[in-house]
């Protein structure tokens, strides 16, 4: 049997630069399949891991596929078929710069890709904290601040994060007690000169 250590190790960022890859990353199931394919999976495994119908699952997948979020990175025999094995193309995904040149409408574009971090997020979030109130044993943390930075702060807080997802959030967890958590870091300007 094939394991995940058999395969190259999956990229950190991938870069959303079309209409078509904002709008393919719209709704719940498809980020729960990208979810599903951290590990390398067929859409029968996918399936089983999400708890939906095998064919709910085929058009998601082809659409993420068709559009880089997805790829075939074995095909394997399973009875008379042949069965691709699908992983996520990258940890994490984020506005390109070349989006703002490949759509009509940048504004949508922004809404969209906004609205894509910030719902899963939200929803993420909601129930997170609904099972701390109730439970208490899991750690969430919400905070939103803000200050005045310049550039080069700004520039130093992105290195810096970029340096603990790589290593912290980057190594996946041997231990029966690890969680998986969703980390959404949001730095912008709280106003932009349209003049």
């Amino acid at each position: 049997m094939t394991t995940e250590s058999d395969f190259e190790p999956i990229p950190e960022r991938a870069f959303i630069t079309t209409r078509q890859q904002v709008d393919a990353l719209a709704g719940k199931m498809r980020m729960r399949v990208l979810k599903a394919a951290a590990v390398p999976r067929s859409v029968r495994e996918m399936a089983e891991v999400l708890g939906v119908p095998t064919t709910r699952l085929y058009y998601h997948v082809n659409k993420l596929e068709e559009v880089g979020f997805l790829d075939v990175v074995e095909t394997r025999k399973s009875g008379a078929r042949v069965e691709n094995i699908y992983r996520v193309a990258a940890k994490s995904f984020g506005a390109g710069p070349e989006l703002a040149q490949n759509v009509e409408n940048i504004e949508d574009a922004a809404a969209a890709l906004v609205g894509l971090v910030l719902d899963v997020s939200r929803v993420e979030a909601e129930a997170a904290l609904a099972y701390k109130f109730g439970r208490g044993d899991v750690e969430v943390d919400l905070v939103r601040t803000q200050g005045d930075l310049t550039p080069d702060q700004v520039k130093e807080i992105q290195s810096r994060m970029e340096a603990i997802l790589r290593e912290v959030v980057g190594e996946d967890s041997d231990s029966p007690d690890a969680r998986t958590y969703s980390f959404t870091y949001l730095l912008v300007p709280t106003e932009v000169d349209d003049s």
